[in-house]
């Protein structure tokens, strides 16, 4: 029986109802009623919970974004010490004093006992050009006697040709 009465139960939604009764016909009218009121209802809903939801989607983002810069700006605090730690590190290794105790202990290096100074007459500039200019010099004077032996060869073979 359960069965049937589900399936007059169907009936009566889907299709209309014909009784002869005064509470049928209220309820034919009711049931499109029922339908747009909830229609109406589930718009006002939406309309009204839609900006409550992006109103909170906007609050997570900005809640996000803040926790974000805060990340940023510790790591920020710890470069900054960081940095400065280095700085300090640095001053150390440069510092004059321990540049010359190290030089002293490691590299075994001593202040002179005494300055001395030695002058040189010609700069080495002005030496490489006159040793350049002597080579040239011997140059030239090679190249001036192997002329010298060609004009000496063909004046010999002149001399012999000229012979009888």
């Amino acid at each position: 029986m359960a069965l049937s009465s589900t399936a007059a139960s169907r009936r009566n939604l889907y299709s209309p109802v014909k009784t002869g009764s005064k509470s049928a016909g209220k309820r034919k009218q009711a049931g499109p009623l029922d339908t747009r009121a909830a229609f109406i209802y589930m718009a006002v809903l939406l309309l009204i919970s839609l900006p409550a939801f992006v109103y909170l989607y906007q609050n997570a983002c900005i809640t996000q974004k803040d926790y974000q810069v805060q990340k940023l700006e510790e790591r920020l605090t710890d470069l900054s010490l960081e940095r400065e730690r280095l700085q300090l590190r640095l001053d150390e290794l440069c510092a004059p004093e321990r540049i010359e105790s190290l030089a002293q202990s490691r590299l075994n290096m001593i202040y002179p006992g005494r300055v001395e100074f030695i002058t040189v007459n010609e700069p080495v500039a002005e030496a490489r050009l006159a040793s350049a200019g002597r080579l040239t010099g011997v140059w030239n004077g090679l190249v001036d006697g192997l002329k010298s032996l060609d004009g000496l060869r063909a004046r010999l073979t002149e001399a012999e040709a000229g012979q009888p």
